[in-house]
């Protein structure tokens, strides 16, 4: 043989090629290597079986290597020339010779670790020709034996006997690994069951979402041992979302411990030395925060930077005042925080509000995590404006998970839920501030398979978090809710013909009631014809529908609330003919001076006693659109028609006003079936009870009336009140805002038992002292419906609840449920649903909940609407992931070690079952290269998972439709099908559709990850698949 040099350059000879022609001639073969690659073999294992015994030395280049680190190396490398050969055939037939020959001792692999060892040779031992030896730097790899550039020499006789005789000594002096490679084969080989692969697909789903739990949770945290196993899910959940956006949202319905989970991250971020400002409402900020941060981290609270601060929202705003410079403390909080946790964050997802502007300014920069259980409340671009704190508005930001566009994507699932709904879609963002009603449980539903919402997202239902319990030892308890019960009562008997007259005044074609000064584009003498004015003139009719609205609400809520609307327009509506026209005012002024009178003592009554209010309630709503008479241009504006309307619709709320003054509570039929239950209720009568209504004046009217007839034990909050909030709540809910031992004996000895609140209250707090709710008005936004129950329809704390039975004895076998009254008129909701109908051009959707019996309601204008089911709306549907999770959850506590088999499975486990419907086909399941190339678990790319039906090309991306066809009992058997070379050739189109329809447009992934390379971390994975038969 000539050669002396082998390099395996191009044109030159190969060390595979020596092999080719050495192997088959070869009795023996010796080996000494620093990297062994079992699939070095492949390409000469047809002519091995001449080789009566392979004997293989494994060194390590380091001088101090263990025998764990030359295992791992051996391990890992092997692993990965593994994983990428299954990548060109998936055929594990040359895989399983090789174990065989290894089992039977043919081959023999043994790794030196005495000394370092940075060394390649072989020693072909041939019957008739002697001994042939090379020595150089290719290792028996498939890169060793084939790709330049390597240097190779052959040796001479001698040489060959001096090198038998050292390999003789370092064998001896090795110890045996291939036990250890037969059971890495034996992973690979191993023929999986249907159920293997589908526990796999769905660990796999899972992994990644989550980080794993440290040690210092495990051992050092105060609130993570606290914590029951679905808010430590959601914790983990949330710092994975959050290291890879900035950010993160927690949005698990009311009642499930939102808070918690936030305490536990801040808890987090103080061991981390960083600086977390923590922004909360009003109403929450003494009562739950403060409390449970002094309690829990109680090292955290000082100085700012020592390390957190909480504030309200309404701070945000406030300038400076004798006491404090909040201006300079928001400063604060934008140079030097590193952690910003918002609180019920819905509040800003207004994106034109200043409120909306200051957050965003002060969250540059900083990991956000907000909390809120109603994401959605009139379009699901409330989602898109919060997820822009960390996003940025970038609004390319998850390109690399196939979203170009945020609002794009948005826009699509928006026209999804409208073609349910039979609505049409804003053209304009602004359009999208002021909407009516919005089927909110439709939009998630929409969104609960959504890419972009599961990426950023932690939303568990009530459903999924009590199955989720069912199986751990620790014990959660929601309490019962009752069927609701309905609080009948008589618009008509209170109003007699106002009723009917309000129809006529919101006539849908021709309103009487125009409010000209909320709609003077209405009166502009040429059309719109610009894209500004046509906006704004869009916004000013939304104004006036909204105004509309809101006036009809206040009439159903109560008389009086109605009483003050119409003053307020009242007194707007002569400020503007005042501006427009002097003498015209001081005429009107002058004929209904003694109503005039009337008004102005009514305004004096209601606001002498008013602050400035941190809250704004649907009772300042007038007042936020027109601050002042605009300026008109008589050559633009048709000033005269608009001053007939304004008088037109001045003797209308005369008309108005006139009719409510001899209205009182007396006749109000209302209030006086409230004071019936209140006096001879079983449960109302003697036990306590929160009343909430969306007005101010209304809740007002409610107080000076139950005072009157002496109610005891009675209060009233609103935006306005005076009094200490926590001081209240705790007088109410004494148990459950439990601070100090004196601040609690002094709640005891003040109760609150009757509670009459606007929804200043509904949200954040733990009331569930109360079990008794009464809803004063109708309905008419579901999420505010959820977050008033959701203060009493609360996790239950059993060591709280055995001390409320302690104290109140009464109680013992009513505690664990929970009752609501919805006040309703039955006879005339009709007739209320239309009106609704004509002022908001929206149909409402009326709940269960209201207790009214029956399958359907008709609403106006023939639409008729299922009633929704508010249990299910209220304790949400378990989505199929929540099911697959609860699935995935129950087996891995049925076997303590199927979490380790699952993790140590190989890539491209496969297995093949009967369809248990009649379509056949292919399942894949494929991670995609992580946005940021990092391997750690936190960084893993996105998993998704695909099925191809045979006899088509339409690859389904359902999570429930693919679900159907892959689930797995242990028991499922295994099925042989179709030939390895016709599964790859399916599974070659789904690649594709994969490389055409999704890489291309994942900006972040290149092609060569596509393709891939031996390091897995940085290309598409085939982690599970399946043939379907």
């Amino acid at each position: 043989m000539n050669t002396k040099f082998i390099t395996n350059l191009p044109r030159r000879t190969r060390l595979e090629e020596v092999f080719t022609i050495l192997v088959p001639q070869a009795q023996g073969l010796d080996i000494i290597t620093s990297d062994l690659d079992v699939t070095a073999f492949f390409p000469f294992l047809q002519n091995w079986n001449g080789i009566q015994k392979t004997r293989i030395i494994i060194g390590h280049p380091a001088r101090t290597a263990s025998r764990k680190d030359l295992a791992d190396r051996i391990w890992n490398y092997n692993e990965a020339t593994i994983e990428f050969a299954k990548m060109a055939t998936d055929d594990l037939t040359a895989l399983a010779t090789i174990r065989d020959l290894i089992q039977s001792g043919r081959i023999e692999i043994r790794a030196y670790q005495k000394d370092r060892l940075r060394a390649a040779a072989y020693i072909f031992k041939a019957a008739q020709n002697g001994n042939t030896g090379f020595v150089g730097s290719s290792d028996f790899t498939e890169e060793g034996l084939k790709y330049p550039i390597e240097i190779n020499a052959q040796l001479d006789t001698e040489q060959c006997r001096q090198l038998s005789d050292l390999f003789e000594t370092l064998f001896g002096a090795s110890y045996d690994v291939s036990k250890e490679i037969i059971q890495q084969i034996d992973r690979h080989t191993h023929q999986f069951t249907p159920h293997d692969v589908y526990l796999k697909s769905l660990y796999e789903y899972f992994r990644g979402r989550e980080i794993t739990t440290g040690v210092w949770e495990q051992q050092h945290s105060a609130v993570y041992r606290i914590l029951s196993e679905y808010q430590k899910d959601a914790y983990r959940q949330l710092l994975r979302i959050a290291n890879r956006y900035d950010g993160a949202l927690l949005c698990d319905g009311v009642g499930l411990g939102k808070t918690f989970v936030a305490l536990m991250l801040i808890e987090r971020m103080v061991h981390e030395r960083k600086r977390v400002a923590v922004i909360v409402p009003k109403s929450t900020r003494d009562a739950v925060w403060e409390v449970l941060i002094r309690r829990h981290i109680p090292t955290a609270r000082g100085v700012f930077g020592s390390q957190v601060v909480v504030y309200n929202h309404t701070d945000l705003l406030r300038g400076a005042s004798k006491d404090r410079d909040f201006f300079a403390e928001m400063q604060e909080i934008r140079d030097h925080s590193d952690v910003i946790v918002v609180d019920e964050a819905h509040s800003f997802r207004n994106l034109s509000s200043k409120r909306n502007e200051k957050l965003f300014e002060l969250t540059e920069g900083k990991l956000v995590f907000l909390l809120t259980a109603t994401p959605i409340n009139n379009s699901l671009f409330d989602l898109q404006h919060l997820m822009e704190f960390f996003t940025r508005r970038n609004d390319a930001r998850f390109a690399h998970l196939g979203v170009n566009s945020i609002r794009g994507h948005l826009i699509l699932k928006e026209r999804a839920i409208e073609a349910k709904m039979g609505m049409a879609l804003a053209e304009e963002e602004n359009d999208e501030v002021i909407t009516p009603d919005y089927d909110v449980a439709e939009a998630e539903r929409i969104l609960q398979d959504d890419t972009l919402f599961r990426e950023v997202v932690v939303q568990r239902s009530r459903a999924y978090v009590k199955k989720r319990e069912q199986s751990q030892t620790a014990q959660l308890l929601f309490p019962d809710r009752q069927p609701p019960i309905v609080a009948a009562y008589s618009l008509k008997s209170t109003y007699g013909g106002l009723l009917k007259t309000l129809r006529t005044v919101f006539d849908r074609e021709d309103p009487q009631l125009k409010l000209p000064i909320y709609y003077p584009r209405a009166y502009a003498r040429k059309p719109a014809d610009s894209a500004d004015d046509r906006k704004e003139e869009n916004r000013q009719r939304q104004i006036v529908g909204l105004i509309r609205t809101t006036m009809l609400k206040r009439f159903e809520s109560s008389w009086k609330a109605f009483q003050y609307t119409c003053e307020d327009l009242l007194l707007k509506l002569l400020a503007a003919l005042n501006g427009l026209d002097p003498e015209r005012h001081d005429k009107w002024r002058e004929k209904n001076a003694l109503l005039y009178h009337v008004v102005e003592k009514h305004m004096k009554e209601r606001y002498e006693s008013a602050t400035d209010a941190d809250d704004v309630e649907e009772d300042d709503l007038i007042d936020l659109y027109v601050d002042s008479v605009p300026v008109l241009d008589k050559r633009l504006f048709r000033i005269k028609d608009m001053l007939k309307d304004i008088e037109k619709d001045l003797y209308l709320l005369v008309d108005f006003l006139t009719h409510l003054d001899r209205l009182s509570a007396v006749s109000d039929t209302k209030i006086q079936k409230l004071l019936e239950l209140l006096r001879k209720d079983p449960l109302l009568s003697c036990h306590k009870v929160i009343i909430f209504t969306e007005f101010r004046d209304t809740a007002r009217y409610l107080f000076s009336t139950l005072q009157e007839k002496e109610i005891r034990q009675l209060f009233e909050i609103d935006s306005s009140t005076k009094a200490d909030r926590l001081e209240i709540i705790r007088r109410l809910a004494p148990f459950y805002n439990y601070d100090t031992e004196e601040k609690h004996k002094k709640a005891l000895a003040a109760p609150i038992r009757v509670l009459i609140s606007t929804d200043i209250l509904a949200e954040g707090l733990n009331l569930q002292d109360v079990f008794l709710m009464i809803n004063y008005d109708l309905h008419w936004n579901p999420v505010r419906l959820m977050q008033r129950i959701g203060r009493i329809d609360r996790r239950m704390n059993l060591e709280t609840e055995e001390q409320i039975k302690a104290a109140r004895p009464e109680e013992k076998g009513l505690r664990g449920k929970v009752w609501f009254w919805n006040f309703l008129p039955p006879d005339e909701l009709n007739d209320l649903l239309s009106l609704y109908h004509r002022v908001s051009h929206k149909v409402l959707r009326i709940s269960e909940t209201t207790g009214l019996e029956g399958e359907q309601l008709l609403t106006p204008d023939d639409h008729f609407n299922t009633l929704k089911n508010f249990n299910e709306a209220y304790e949400g549907k378990v989505s199929t992931e929540e099911q697959l999770r609860l699935l995935l959850n129950q087996a891995l506590m049925d076997d303590s070690e199927l979490e380790a088999n699952l993790r140590t499975m190989p890539g491209r486990v496969f297995s093949a079952k009967e369809s248990p419907l009649k379509t056949t086909g292919i399942f894949a399941c494929y991670r995609f290269p992580s946005p940021n190339n990092k391997p750690e678990v936190e960084n893993l790319g996105e998993l998704k998972w695909y099925f191809l039906p045979d006899g088509t090309t339409n690859i389904v991306t359902s999570l429930e439709e693919i679900d159907k066809f892959i689930v797995s009992e242990k028991t499922t058997p295994w099925k042989s099908g179709r030939p390895i070379q016709e599964r790859r050739e399916r599974l070659q189109l789904i690649e594709q559709h994969i490389k055409t329809h999704e890489l291309r447009i994942r900006k972040a992934t290149t092609m060569a990850q596509v393709a891939g390379d031996k390091d897995v971390t940085n290309r598409l994975q085939l982690v599970t698949w399946m043939d379907i038969l």
